[in-house]
């Protein structure tokens, strides 16, 4: 379970910023240099923004406004 949490998003809102600062980082065996989980956070970053673009058109696509 610990492998496929490595991969969602949630360890980098805390865990991850707060590891990098120390210096050190590892998580389900994996350990990262600072210049790769740097990279690893700003990969999330950009595909959660994709993602919210995403959902963001569709949205307006389905959106309909009634009023004055």
């Amino acid at each position: 379970m610990q492998k496929i949490l490595f991969f969602l998003p949630f360890q980098f809102i805390t865990y991850l910023p707060t590891r990098v600062f120390i210096g050190d980082y590892e998580l389900a065996g994996i350990s990262l240099s600072l210049a790769q989980a740097v990279g690893l956070q700003a990969i999330a970053v950009v595909l959660t923004g994709c993602v919210t673009l995403l959902l963001y058109h569709a949205a307006l696509k389905r959106f309909t406004g009634v009023g004055v």
